[in-house]
């Protein structure tokens, strides 16, 4: 699968996916997010099962609001697992969100 990543807004890792990445079939599974262990500490290890073979985006969202990093896989996996480094992040409740064609799921995860 391809990876773009995003910090702050700013494309970091990979390239800008064409707008034909978007573009889905009507999902078959529910999306679905499990972050592997909560709270978390140097970094928020995730995994979304549901969007197979669709783009998904993955959003790291901080305590103030703003968008701590965000990434564009093209073609997700059956399980798309995915780690964001949070060290450099303040304690408190930051939300993960993974969208899939018109399926999006928000959690809530807490940093030490």
């Amino acid at each position: 699968p391809r990876i773009t990543a995003y910090r702050n807004g700013v494309l970091i890792y990979g390239t800008e996916p064409s707008s034909a990445a978007r573009l889905s079939a009507e999902p078959v599974a529910p999306l679905r997010m499990s972050v592997l262990g909560n709270p978390v500490g140097e970094a928020v290890e995730v995994d979304v099962t549901g969007a197979a073979g669709q783009a998904l985006t993955i959003q790291l969202i901080g305590t103030t609001g703003r968008v701590i990093e965000q990434r564009q896989i093209e073609r997700a996996a059956a399980t798309e697992k995915q780690r964001f480094d949070v060290r450099r992040e303040t304690g408190g409740i930051m939300l993960l969100r993974a969208t899939a064609g018109e399926q999006t799921q928000t959690i809530k995860v807490l940093k030490k």
